[in-house]
């Protein structure tokens, strides 16, 4: 499965109208699983299982600065948050939806970009 958006970032406001953010995409997959995957396993721990030996792919953060953080004319975040912090809301929002991943069943993801 796919759910990639080009342009899209950590936070929702980046890329906001044009793509969808990891949040969104975390729960695209949530939706997925729960309407089309499971009916074709016969239990959810084959469904677990299955995703356990899965690779998710996530590629994703450098337009939460290239597309937001350093385009003060258009979002203000430069002006809100220093270096240091914006980089550590961005650690801390992509940690939830490592968590939510988690909670659904990934153990093995990898992580590019950010």
């Amino acid at each position: 499965m796919n759910y990639a958006s080009g342009s899209c970032g950590i936070l929702r406001e980046t890329g906001n109208d044009f793509c969808l953010s990891i949040s969104e995409q975390v729960d695209m997959f949530n939706q997925t699983m729960g309407m089309q995957l499971s009916r074709y396993y016969k239990s959810t721990k084959e469904l677990s299982d299955y995703l356990s030996n899965s690779i998710f792919l996530i590629a994703i953060g450098s337009n939460d600065y290239i597309n937001n953080y350093l385009l003060p004319s258009i979002y203000d975040t430069s002006r809100s948050h220093t270096p240091r912090n914006f980089a550590e809301l961005l650690v801390n929002t992509l940690s939830i939806q490592f968590q939510k991943l988690y909670g659904l069943g990934a153990r093995k993801i990898v992580v590019f970009e950010i």
